[in-house]
């Protein structure tokens, strides 16, 4: 606020702040900046305000992403992704990430009431947005995972490998495949072989340090298993994990030295 006189009369002149002033392409791009960066919080601040300044498919997109991300809201997220199928019924990242919401929601009933109906509809936004988006390679992926979790393993890692072949980054694909080796075939030295090539990539992520010990576990590695135990509690507690994830964590590599 800036205070001025004129002839006696005092005026009072309100400046905007420098964030006021900010396009929406101006506050989308520092979001999406702000993702890369790996700064989460601060990129969806911006993908919030951006979508203040004008509604659309992408930036709702983005929104959602967070939600499914790193908050693992599910219900937030689809909320979001009907603002944007609103704006645009055909936004191929939208039908995506609807499918993949309901193949994360499956998974989250799977450790307390399986609930197949999230499967279904998984299956159904995925294979429909491959269908319409034939080039969209990351469908081809989560399809996989919906095809893994419907115990067609063959035709799971052959969808995978064309979403790999079509782009996606190889490292999450040789995660997904290593994960379907491991639970599916039972196969852990293959499984290993996999989830050691997405580790290039992934190093840091919780999921992939734990299947790494459990590969080694399986395989009677006890000092490699008991390493990568190590790097997941670490990634636990970074990442601000619950004390009772993290206490079953201990217990599992507590068992090594038991066995």
């Amino acid at each position: 606020m800036t205070i001025k006189k004129y002839s006696g009369m005092m005026i009072v002149l309100f400046l905007a702040s420098p964030g006021c002033m900010k396009s929406y392409d101006k506050l989308f791009q520092e979001g999406l900046e702000l993702k890369a960066e790996g700064k989460y919080n601060e990129s969806i601040k911006k993908f919030e305000e951006a979508s203040t300044k004008k509604a659309t498919a992408e930036v709702y997109k983005e929104i959602a992403n967070y939600y499914i991300e790193y908050t693992k809201d599910y219900d937030k997220a689809e909320s979001f992704l009907n603002k944007s199928l609103l704006i645009d019924p055909n936004y191929p990242n939208a039908r995506h990430n609807m499918g993949l919401v309901f193949l994360k929601r499956y998974e989250q009933s799977m450790d307390v009431n399986e609930n197949k109906n999230f499967l279904v509809s998984a299956d159904k936004w995925l294979s429909e947005n491959i269908a319409k988006n034939p080039e969209f390679g990351l469908s081809y992926a989560e399809y996989g995972m919906v095809l893994f979790y419907e115990n067609h393993f063959k035709e799971a890692l052959s969808s995978i490998n064309a979403a790999m072949e079509k782009g996606i980054n190889k490292n999450y694909g040789h995660l997904l495949i290593g994960k379907i080796y491991f639970f599916g075939y039972k196969d852990y030295k293959t499984a290993l072989e996999h989830f050691n090539i997405a580790y290039n990539d992934f190093s840091k992520d919780s999921y992939l340090l734990k299947m790494l010990a459990s590969c080694h576990k399986n395989l009677n590695h006890k000092g490699e298993s008991h390493a990568y135990y190590q790097k997941y509690m670490k990634s636990l507690q970074e990442n601000g994990a619950s004390a009772a994830l993290i206490d079953k964590a201990k217990a599992e590599e507590a068992s090594l030295t038991a066995n």
